[in-house]
């Protein structure tokens, strides 16, 4: 059974390049436009790992953070921020405790590889 990855980002060419990137991995790759599609996929799904925006339309990525640290089935999922905001404008938040890998916008094909290489060898 193929691992699956959940990309939650509003803007497109992010989706694309991370899409692009993981499905070679042999992930199942899900996308969310919005942090609501997100929340939905979540909802019905447990992926192995989340990539995920922290701002975007309908609910941000802190709140879906949010949802996966109160959601007992979700506890193992690895979540990855990929943002283009540095890390200092969320220290405040206690759902960047929960993230297993914070990367800075624009990220590079081989730090998603690697994670996904993490994920898929079950670390």
């Amino acid at each position: 059974m193929p691992r699956i990855a959940l990309v939650a980002d509003d803007d497109t060419h992010s989706l694309f390049f991370m899409e692009s990137v993981l499905q070679p991995t042999g992930m199942q790759v899900l996308v969310a436009e919005d942090g609501l599609k997100a929340l939905e996929i979540l909802q019905r799904l447990t992926p192995d790992v989340v990539f995920i925006d922290l701002l975007m339309p309908r609910l941000s990525g802190l709140d879906v953070i949010g949802y996966i640290m109160e959601t007992r089935r979700l506890q193992d999922v690895a979540v990855v921020i990929v943002t283009a905001h540095d890390r200092s404008q969320f220290m405040h938040y206690p759902q960047l405790t929960r993230a297993d890998a914070y990367l800075l916008k624009p990220v590079r094909t081989q730090d998603i590889r690697d994670i996904a290489q993490q994920v898929a060898g079950g670390s």
